[in-house]
């Protein structure tokens, strides 16, 4: 398990993650695509490594809150701001079937800081029940600032 904000260079990470799938799978790397799957377990609820990909933990969802529940974004509660993360799941998948998992997701941008702009890592599809110009309209962002 990995914690991502202790990374100087996550990208790198995350690339080395489709790199060593793709290799093993004997897929081209253009057409692999990083994914993301939000389990429902905290850090100290993991026992194992992953089959496929690695865990990674330490993100914050400001904008919107997860409900572990039905692993989906929902509205925050009252006067949160933000909400810590369950460990996300983050591995290669060839890019035909990232286009079919993304149907019901918000792409919800990943970045190093809250000042957001310049810090931009990663797009992690998150799963969500309404319309995706809800999330876009609230701001909803990933960050791996505590």
């Amino acid at each position: 398990m990995t914690w991502l904000l202790g990374l100087f260079n996550p990208k790198s990470f995350l690339t080395a993650v489709q790199q060593f799938t793709a290799l093993r799978n004997g897929w081209a790397l253009d057409q692999t695509v990083v994914q993301a799957e939000v389990t429902k377990k905290m850090p100290e609820e993991i026992g194992a490594l992953a089959r496929d990909g690695a865990y990674i933990f330490g993100l914050v969802l400001e904008g919107a809150s997860w409900d572990s529940r039905t692993s989906s974004l929902e509205s925050t509660q009252g006067k949160e701001l933000s909400c810590e993360m369950p460990v996300i799941l983050v591995k290669a998948v060839s890019e035909a079937a990232s286009q079919e998992q993304r149907q019901n997701q918000f792409l919800c941008p990943l970045y190093r800081t809250k000042q957001r702009s310049a810090t931009y890592i990663w797009t992690v599809g998150l799963r969500s029940n309404v319309p995706t110009s809800r999330w876009v309209i609230a701001g909803v962002a990933l960050v791996m600032e505590p």
